[in-house]
């Protein structure tokens, strides 16, 4: 406590008596719950109260620039690993489109192989990878793409409603009647969302 630096306070208490220091340092170590009439008392309760009104404003601002930090850091960890789940999906996504392509070439290799033999089966042009393309028109959606591909559902939640209406819309409009892979798709959502980003300055 300042107050019981200030040098003032010895040339004050030289009048005191014994029991009357002994009063006023009660008031001090019982402060703000006791009181007494000695007048250097409410000189020096004034000067407690300025101190303890400095401390609390100084306490205040250090907490604030805490809670500052403590948020930035939040915020930045939050999207941090916000955008490693997005890659993580996106990987997963490809990885299982990648699987699926080698399936069906497997499945068309064994055809050729078959029909090299003589025997007959389904034509080779089956098996041409379009279950990996979706073709965009007036009853495309997203939902029916995460119908095919619950991951596809998944990774739309890791975006924010608008970007993922604005993607379906936009796509619809631009690519109707036209046929669209999968990671076209992934990729396409993943601009919307830059635009997103870059609107809204984050």
């Amino acid at each position: 406590m300042k107050i019981l630096i200030d040098p003032k306070l010895s040339v004050f208490i030289q009048d005191l008596t014994d029991a009357q220091c002994a009063e006023l340092l009660r008031c001090i170590f019982c402060y703000p719950d006791r009181d007494c009439d000695l007048g250097i008392w409410k000189y020096m309760k004034q000067q407690i109260a300025e101190d303890a009104k400095k401390y609390k404003e100084k306490c205040d601002r250090i907490a604030e620039i805490r809670n500052k930090r403590e948020n930035t850091f939040g915020l930045s960890l939050k999207s941090g690993m916000k955008s490693g789940m997005k890659s993580e999906m996106k990987s997963e996504m490809i990885s299982g489109v990648i699987e699926d392509v080698e399936e069906i070439k497997n499945k068309k290799e064994k055809e050729i192989k078959r029909s090299e033999r003589g025997i007959s089966s389904e034509p080779v042009e089956n098996y041409v990878e379009k279950p990996f393309e979706i073709q965009i028109d007036d009853n495309f959606s997203f939902e029916r793409i995460s119908e095919m591909r619950p991951a596809f559902k998944t990774f739309l939640e890791m975006f924010p409603l608008s970007v993922v209406i604005k993607a379906e819309e936009s796509l619809k409009k631009k690519r109707n009647g036209q046929w669209v892979q999968m990671i076209n798709i992934v990729q396409w959502i993943e601009k919307e969302n830059s635009f997103y980003t870059k609107n809204q300055g984050v």
